[in-house]
């Protein structure tokens, strides 16, 4: 396909999308709610797969009752189709829900806005959107506040990318600021896009942080790096990590495990203390 093939489908695709009704969570207004206990709540709810509308909703996921406390670091489990990451995205308001309450601080997830949500909490999936710019670009999209070069730097290097990016590309390290990012990120290996995508967390000042699969492509001694980096800052800030792994390296750092199971495949939930931890 040439590049007005490729333009034209983009084009299409992007008509289509436009067409589509605005998601709810972007018309609610902020609620001024104060974050109350420290927990996630989930009763009786079915995760969706968002349609154009909610005829078309497809059911990914149940749980009947399910409670994820929000302080010190928690690993959720299960098995393949258990439906982690679609919890994930039903929390951050991405994927709308059927039936059931899901409470977030407290309060009803659909109550919060977009923003709320989004200074609430800190969400670093599998497979992280980068544009075509600059790295400064790309960890500036979607932060409100002010932020520094050095901030910028100090965060790179928290994610273990700083000193390997100048080495790789022979430059300074203020100018690794400035070094472009392809569309999707391709001109980075995957355990650089995904360290890319973290040093974006040590810029957010979040209640909690969701990391899905974080460490995936990273060595051992990067992937401890790394961690211990984002659980002191999370600690520093007074928030609480939350993973979905399946590595043993990285849940064996977690204070608790709870493992749970889609209930449209057969499910329910435990909580085990990790006595590795």
């Amino acid at each position: 396909m040439d590049d007005t093939a490729s333009c034209a489908v983009k084009i299409k695709i992007l008509q289509e999308l436009m067409s589509r009704p605005q998601d709810a969570v972007f018309d609610t207004p902020d609620g001024g709610f104060i974050p109350q206990g420290s927990e996630i709540c989930l009763k009786n709810v079915i995760i969706t797969a968002p349609g154009e509308n909610a005829e078309e909703c497809i059911p990914l996921a149940a749980y009947e009752n399910l409670r994820i406390p929000t302080s010190g670091s928690i690993a959720l489990q299960g098995s393949t189709g258990c439906g982690n990451t679609s919890l994930f995205r039903a929390i951050m308001g991405f994927y709308p829900y059927s039936q059931g309450n899901i409470t977030l601080f407290g309060e009803e997830v659909s109550r919060y806005s977009r923003k709320e949500l989004s200074n609430l909490l800190c969400y670093v999936p599998q497979n992280a959107f980068f544009f075509a710019g600059s790295i400064r670009d790309n960890m500036l999209y979607g932060i409100e506040n002010e932020v520094s070069d050095d901030q910028l730097l100090d965060a790179l290097h928290k994610a273990c990318l700083l000193s390997e990016l100048s080495e790789q590309n022979k430059c300074f390290s203020y100018a690794v600021l400035d070094l472009p990012v392809a569309e999707s990120g391709k001109n980075f290996s995957g355990g650089q896009r995904q360290r890319l995508a973290l040093a974006r967390a040590f810029l957010r000042k979040p209640q909690l942080f969701l990391l899905d699969e974080i460490t995936v492509g990273l060595d051992d001694s990067t992937a401890d790096l790394v961690l211990t980096n984002l659980e002191q800052y999370a600690a520093a800030e007074h928030a609480g990590i939350l993973h979905i792994f399946h590595e043993e390296r990285v849940v064996k750092r977690c204070k608790l495990i709870i493992l749970i199971t889609n209930l449209l495949k057969g499910s329910s939930q435990k909580e085990k203390p990790n006595k590795a931890s």
